[in-house]
């Protein structure tokens, strides 16, 4: 049986949080054993394997941009583990804010890599304004208010 210590679970979910958040699906597949499962949803089958795994993150990520993740743990003994998370991001081609919560059941063998991690998350989409409503873009297409005075006293008009 594995022990996971405390400190290399938090290793483990910061490596995941940068895997995601720099969209690197080797580094992420790097968390995981050869024959790992990933299974999303609990009415979806698993994934299974490391190049599956790998495979599956460069699909969910390569269309997210802006990926910001957090994560607590909730509870671990030896090789068990719940956490909480939540991710946001923007959706590029729809150009709308995802926003996802969730929790990881993570069950770790040897090297302290994921044997088997289940999720539950719920999420949420926003549209993103268009970037020519944004003050702070009608601030930079008018160069006569370039000033650091001008500037800092204009924008205070659009805010």
């Amino acid at each position: 049986m594995t022990v996971m210590s405390l400190q290399s679970l938090k290793s483990w979910l910061e490596a995941y949080g940068r895997a995601w958040e720099t969209r690197d699906p080797k580094a992420a597949g790097e968390l995981f054993t050869p024959d790992a499962t990933y299974q999303e949803s609990p009415f979806t089958e698993p994934v299974r394997g490391r190049p599956a795994i790998i495979e599956y993150w460069s699909q969910a990520t390569r269309k997210q941009d802006d990926i910001h993740f957090k994560c607590e743990i909730i509870t671990h003994q030896a090789e068990i583990a719940v956490a909480h998370w939540s991710a946001s991001f923007i959706r590029v081609k729809s150009n709308t804010r995802g926003e996802l919560d969730g929790v990881f059941l993570l069950r770790f063998g040897e090297g302290n890599r994921c044997e088997s991690l289940r999720e539950w998350w719920v999420g949420r989409e926003s549209k993103m304004p268009p970037l020519e409503d944004d003050p702070a873009w009608k601030m930079l297409k008018e160069p006569d208010n370039w000033g650091v005075a001008d500037a800092s006293e204009k924008i205070d008009e659009y805010l």
